[in-house]
Parts: C-alpha cells; structure tokens; sequence
C-alpha cells in the first residue's frame, strides 16, 4: 500500500496517539470489543468495523493508511462506534464524548490538519520576517546617529560624506548644491553600523562642527 504520510505528519500522528492513550478515560478503547467475552452477541450486527487505540496504531506503524484523513477517521470510529451501540448517556457513551472532545481538541493543538505547503509557507515566512528585522535600522539608531553626525566639524562633515559615498552612495542627494541630503532609510544594517563606527572615530580625533548636515 502505498503511504503518502509525511514523516512530520506520522510523528504528530503517534503523539495523538500517545496522548490518547495516557487519557485516563481511554481505559475501555485501548483494544478491542471482547463482545464475545462480555456477551455482546449483537455487536457484530451494529458495529460493522471495530476500532480500538492499537489496532489504529498497529496500522499506522505497518503503512496501512494511505492517508492522513484515514488513520484520523479510524480514530474518530473508535468513538462513534461507542455512540451507535450504547446507551445515550450511558457512562461508557459519555466516556466517548470526552474522548471525541479530547482529540478534536488535541489534533488541532498538535496541528495535524495543517499541510505541509503550509508549513513550508510559514517557515518562508518566518525567515523573511527574520531578514527583515536583521536588516532594519530602528529609529533609535537613526536619531542616535543623526546626533552624532551634528557633533561633526566641516572636516568630519567632508570625510562622513565620503564614507558614505563609499558604502551607501544612493542615500546621498547633492541636487541641492548649499546642501546635501542623506537617506539614512537606504542604508543596510551592516552599512549603518560601519558608517556609524567611521563617525565614532572621527569625533574622537576632529573638532566640533562649524556646519550641519541635514538627515
């Protein structure tokens, strides 16, 4: 039989079942109906397929299902097996109620029913978040250099701006000839931290400024 379950998907399964088995109420669904032994000699006639906790796990570790949707529809049999031939309100039925409630409950925390696309979707996402947030400059660190860069004499100003040149020449806007602008939004982080390093090294070596310089 041919097995399209990924292998993330197998290992989810095996903690629901896990889950379901360590449930305190699961006690009478972890093998299968003796209804000969209990005198339960309808039961083959009501129950068409018997379901229990090891048969599903006993077929999920041979590659019986073919599916997802298969080996969690026999869990979901296990229970309304239960329901169709006990009593309404009987202890047993509510038994299956809980457990039915207990595995909705815990294949949607162990997301099981999420695709794999989606997976894969989520972690692109993730790590265009996680380039994103390497590659922004917060505004702290914008506001913290445009003070350093005041604190610079017209020789600092001169080499700042030829530092910038050299690391970030599309920030810099010279059309305005009494003065030069610089985009500081189209700096890199690593740009920004070397740019910002360079400044460092000249206030300690150059006199306070004589000229502004506008962000």
């Amino acid at each position: 039989m041919t097995d399209n379950i990924s292998i993330e998907k197998r290992e989810k399964l095996n903690k629901l079942l896990h889950l379901l088995c360590k449930n305190q109420d699961s006690y009478v669904f972890l093998e299968p109906v003796d209804w000969e032994g209990l005198g339960l000699f309808d039961y083959p006639e009501i129950i068409k397929k018997p379901m229990d906790l090891s048969t599903v796990r006993q077929n999920l570790n041979q590659n019986q299902y073919e599916t997802l949707n298969e080996c969690l529809e026999d869990i979901a049999l296990i229970w309304t097996n239960c329901k169709s031939y006990n009593i309404e309100e009987s202890d047993i039925y509510m038994l299956a109620v809980k457990m039915s409630n207990f595995t909705k409950k815990k294949i949607d925390a162990l997301e099981i029913l999420k695709s794999d696309d989606d997976n894969i979707e989520e972690e692109e996402n993730k790590s265009n978040d996680q380039l994103h947030n390497k590659n922004t400059i917060i505004m702290e660190d914008k506001i913290r250099l445009g003070d350093k860069v005041k604190g610079l004499s017209h020789e600092g100003l001169e080499k700042f701006i030829n530092i910038v040149q050299t690391l970030a020449p599309k920030s810099i806007d010279d059309q305005d000839q009494s003065k030069i602008k610089i985009n500081v939004d189209i700096f890199d982080k690593e740009s920004f931290h070397k740019i910002e390093t360079e400044i460092d090294l000249i206030l300690n070596n150059i006199e306070p400024p004589t000229k502004k310089l506008k962000l």
